[in-house]
Order: C-alpha cells, then sequence, then structure tokens
C-alpha cells in the first residue's frame, strides 16, 4: 500500500482475516479523540480481540484531511471499510461522540451492506433523543473550561496556546458533527446492545442509559462503572474485565 493509501485509511491495519481467529473490535473515539484515544484499555484485551481504532479525519495520520461534510458521510466511509472484514462475533464500541457514530454505523452495516455484527457497545452518552447542550457554539475560553471539567483533555494542552489551538478546531468540528446531526427512528438493529455509563458522569445515569434498548430488539444490558466521563481512563481494568468476561470467546 502506498503511503498516501494508507493516510485514507479509517482503521490502522485492517486487512485480511483476523490474526489467530479472534473477534475484531472496532472503537470509535470521543469529539477531539484520534486513533490512541482508547490506550488506556485497549492493550488489556488485546489478546482475546483483534482491535482496530477508527482514524477520522482532520487529525493524527489524516491531519490533512478535510473534515466529513456530515456524520453521514462519515458513517458511509467507515462502513465501506468495515464491512469486507465483520465476523458474527465482531463488537462495535463508541465513547461519547463514537456512541452515536457507532449506532448509525451499526445500522449502515446491516441495511446497507447486509452486514450483521456481533453486538453494539455505546458508552459514555445518554440514549438519542435526549437534549444536550451545543458544545460546538461555544468560545475557546467555554470550550476549554468544559474539557477540563469533564478530563479529557490533557491539563497541558489546556495550559498551552499553542497545543490548544490545534486541538480546539478539531474538537470543535466533531461536535459540530454530531451536534447538527438528527438520529432519526430507523430500522431497529438485531445484534445485542449494551449501554455503558460511569457514577459521576450526569449524562448516563441508568434512565438515560435505558432509552438505547430502543435501538434494537436484541437482548439489552447496562453498565455503571465507577469514575466520570472517561472512567476508563482512571478504571481500565474496570472496562477491560468487562468486555473479557462477557463477550470474549471461551476456550473450546
Amino acid at each position: 500500500m502506498t503511503r498516501e493509501a494508507a493516510r485514507g485509511r479509517a482503521f490502522r491495519g485492517l486487512a485480511g482475516p483476523a490474526p489467530g481467529g479472534r473477534p475484531r473490535l472496532f472503537c470509535v473515539p470521543y469529539a477531539g479523540g484520534g486513533e490512541n484515544a482508547f490506550d488506556s484499555w485497549t492493550p488489556l484485551v488485546a489478546g482475546h480481540f483483534d482491535v482496530h481504532v477508527a482514524r477520522l479525519p482532520g487529525r493524527g495520520g489524516r491531519f490533512g484531511e478535510p473534515f466529513p461534510e456530515s456524520l453521514r458521510a462519515l458513517v458511509r466511509d467507515l462502513a465501506a471499510e468495515m464491512a469486507p472484514h465483520l465476523g458474527e462475533e465482531a463488537i462495535l464500541f463508541g465513547h461519547s461522540m463514537g456512541a452515536t457514530i457507532a449506532l448509525e454505523l451499526a445500522r449502515e452495516l446491516r441495511y446497507a451492506h447486509g452486514a450483521r455484527l456481533g453486538r453494539l457497545v455505546v458508552s459514555g452518552r445518554p440514549a438519542p433523543g435526549t437534549r444536550r447542550r451545543r458544545l460546538h457554539e461555544l468560545d475557546d475560553e467555554e470550550l476549554a473550561a468544559v474539557m477540563r471539567a469533564l478530563g479529557g483533555t490533557h491539563p497541558e494542552v489546556l495550559g498551552q496556546p499553542e497545543l490548544w489551538e490545534v486541538l480546539a478546531p478539531i474538537l470543535r468540528g466533531d461536535l459540530r458533527l454530531i451536534e447538527t446531526h438528527e438520529v432519526a427512528e430507523g430500522p431497529p438493529l438485531d445484534c445485542p446492545v449494551a449501554a455503558y455509563g460511569a457514577v459521576h458522569d450526569p449524562d448516563t445515569t441508568p434512565p438515560l442509559l435505558e432509552g438505547w434498548a430502543r435501538v434494537g430488539t436484541g437482548p439489552f444490558s447496562t453498565r455503571i462503572f465507577p469514575g466520570g466521563h472517561f472512567y476508563f481512563r482512571t478504571h481500565p481494568e474496570a472496562l477491560a474485565t468487562e468486555l473479557l468476561t462477557r463477550f470474549a470467546p471461551r476456550p473450546s
């Protein structure tokens, strides 16, 4: 593959069968997140899942690429690359912004490509239809304050204007993408759905997570982890243990 082709790949290293026959775990990051967004916990499950994190345009190896015109356009591109590599045990995990992308991606895979996921796991986001603050309309100072409160941006970035100047447009572009997208009712998914939240995340209380049951007809479950919105950074073992215990294949 040429360097130019590799730059545009939506998932790093996604080619051919999964090594060792492991089920694939596809992860979609939160607003502003890159392909290292889940480095706190994915190494803990890599021996049991073939892990691939989405490489979104406008950052990392795709820094020079323009942002998608819409979330729908982004989903179509992700699905086109994923569809040939799905198996019945594949898991799709999305956190925060990535949860909504993962839902639309699961629908696109199922109803445009005829590819069925093993399960959908949504994290750090209330169910579709919940009214939320439009963060992309905040000024830079207000946006930085929100990021500081959420704990998703390293204090060093927020404290250095030159670093914040790089991140802020990426973050704002992602937020605009997700906050201007309307999740339609759509046909229900037929794969199991799990919704995860955290004790100190007011957007993921049990009642707000329960609404995710409406997106599918299969088994539904929820789990509340210790920590805040980025619970998997402070308690990576908790998330890794959950995924391994519930979803990793059992030795024959």
